[in-house]
């Protein structure tokens, strides 16, 4: 079976599997992936932080997820939280992909409200098509760094919320 064939494997594992290319290449490959979009993700936080600051019972139900996860595992503020821990904050996940979807051309009754409960189906995160939601693209042009970016999102939003007041000075 060529390795192409092997859909289990990651795009990045299987640049480190083939022989045929050299460690230049592979560093290549490793940067690219690493600084694909930290613009990207640093504009997506701005919006998301000024839309927090208009909405404190957001902020408040976050402060809520991350406080209820340190006590469930033992942690202080002062601990990052773990990729596992990241990945069960549904209410933060939501709050940042209704951040997103703000800022797409998205029409609807309710497209310019902000509301992440639309992204919640009894207080976990629901899976919608990735067609239907394009900030990342979808099929074959879909974005690599789509997970790392909501989990650097993530970890970056929890720490700024856990240690800072967010507001929007006029």
């Amino acid at each position: 079976m060529d390795e192409r064939e092997n859909r289990d494997e990651d795009l990045l594992s299987w640049f480190i599997g083939n022989s045929d290319n050299s460690a230049e290449f592979l560093r290549d490959i490793f940067i690219s992936f690493i600084l694909a979009g930290p613009d990207t993700t640093s504009a997506a936080l701005t919006w998301f932080f000024w839309l927090l600051s208009s909405r404190p019972d957001v902020l408040q139900r976050i402060h809520q997820e991350l406080k209820t996860m340190r006590a469930s595992n033992g942690k202080n503020v002062d601990d990052t939280f773990s990729f596992d821990e990241l990945r069960e904050m549904h209410y933060l996940n939501a709050s940042i992909s209704e951040a997103l979807r703000l800022m797409e051309a998205i029409w609807g009754n309710d497209c310019r409200e902000f509301r992440p409960e639309r992204w919640l189906k009894n207080g976990m995160v629901k899976q919608e098509s990735p067609f239907w939601f394009s900030v990342f693209h979808a099929g074959l042009r879909m974005c690599l760094g789509n997970h790392m970016a909501y989990t650097q999102m993530k970890s970056i939003a929890a720490a700024v919320i856990e240690r800072f007041e967010i507001e929007v000075q006029a």
